[in-house]
């Protein structure tokens, strides 16, 4: 019982040893400091547009069914971007697409009597809308808008923002698609090209070689090169979310995400790392995966007109099926089924390619 126990522990240290190894030195590879500037690149990059693309003037979007003067008002004055809304569906349609401030960020619902409280002396009170994304802001815009407006009609008003946090619609456009596919790609990217880059930076070092003479067997080389690759990339997760933090609605749907993807971009890293000799060939066929990858998520987001086969099989592609997981991040309700649907492919998956690492390395240790 003690000698399997100390087996065990063993075991256990030679695979810990070989991953922390990996972990340490990974930052020193070429290759994997490109890969992470890269992702880096990807991630910022919709923040950088959204800086560089702010307006001169501040957006709001305005729905004022009864004409006011408060909408001229702020039509005339040049500290203003105004946009008018048919309804207040589409003011929600709009604010609720709105994400880290790309976009219009405040909404006004402007009521039918504005300007009769006006003239009677009132304090007319207006609906305020702010997207899910900007709720941590929504305090400052309302005061904000309240003393601007104060100064363009020359009375207080009062704005009321409580329930009028706006989710993003299922159907949230440009924003949704980014926030869809940049971390589904870099996440995946992380894991099919970090482990086997791993594994053949060990081969030609010929540290292989030293790992397999010592008491370490192949199979804890391939597990202790796992854990390094999935390291990577739940930090490449948690810089993803740690950009995106302010639009995720629900957490508990992150950590599924982020397990399916680990767990299916680490064993499609093992399979090219077991079997493939020379790096050159990984890099080809990671870059082909990554094209059959993306191209579904945009097949599958932009409801293209394919055949009915290829329509059939979309769905069950891991990389559509993460993406539908992440689209729920960021939603307000979350359709459990379809959740567990789409983890359990992209985890049937993954078993099967594992399952194919096992016996790869089964056969290598004979």
């Amino acid at each position: 019982m003690n000698t399997t126990r100390e087996k065990i522990v063993d075991s256990l240290h030679i695979v810990w040893t070989i991953a922390s190894k990996d972990i340490v030195d990974s930052p020193k590879n070429k290759l994997i400091v490109s890969l992470i500037l890269g992702m880096g690149f990807m991630l910022l990059m919709p923040k950088v547009m959204g800086l560089m693309l702010v307006p001169p003037a501040t957006p709001v979007l305005v729905y004022d069914p009864g004409e006011s003067r408060l909408t001229a008002a702020l039509e005339n004055s040049t500290q203003y971007q105004v946009r008018r809304a048919r309804s207040l569906a589409e003011v929600e349609q709009i604010i609720g697409s709105t994400g880290f401030g790309l976009g219009v960020e405040f909404g006004l619902a402007v009521p039918d009597d504005f300007d009769q409280v006006l003239e009677a002396g009132g304090q007319p009170e207006l609906d305020g809308y702010v997207a899910w994304a900007n709720r941590r802001k929504a305090s400052q815009l309302k005061t904000d808008f309240e003393e601007q407006i104060e100064e363009l009609v020359g009375q207080p008003v009062r704005i009321n923002v409580a329930g009028n946090i706006v989710y993003p619609p299922s159907d949230a456009g440009l924003w949704l698609l980014m926030v869809t596919i940049t971390p589904v790609t870099v996440i995946l990217l992380m894991g099919i090209q970090l482990v086997p880059t791993l594994l053949f930076e060990e081969k030609q070092t010929k540290t292989m070689s030293a790992l397999l003479v010592s008491p370490a067997s192949i199979s804890q080389v391939v597990v202790g090169k796992a854990l390094a690759g999935l390291f990577y990339v739940l930090v490449s997760a948690g810089v993803v979310f740690a950009i995106n933090w302010a639009g995720v609605v629900h957490w508990e749907v992150v950590l599924l995400f982020v397990l399916g993807i680990g767990l299916f971009g680490v064993g499609m890293g093992l399979v090219l790392g077991s079997f493939f000799e020379r790096q050159q060939d990984v890099v080809g066929l990671t870059m082909l995966l990554l094209v059959v990858f993306i191209g579904a998520l945009f097949v599958d987001m932009l409801d293209l007109d394919i055949p009915a086969v290829v329509q059939a099989i979309i769905p069950w592609v891991p990389s559509v099926a993460l993406a539908e997981i992440i689209r729920f991040v960021f939603l307000e309700s979350t359709p459990w089924i379809q959740v567990w649907t789409n983890l359990g492919s992209v985890l049937g998956i993954s078993l099967l390619l594992y399952g194919v690492v096992v016996w790869k390395v089964r056969r290598s240790d004979r």
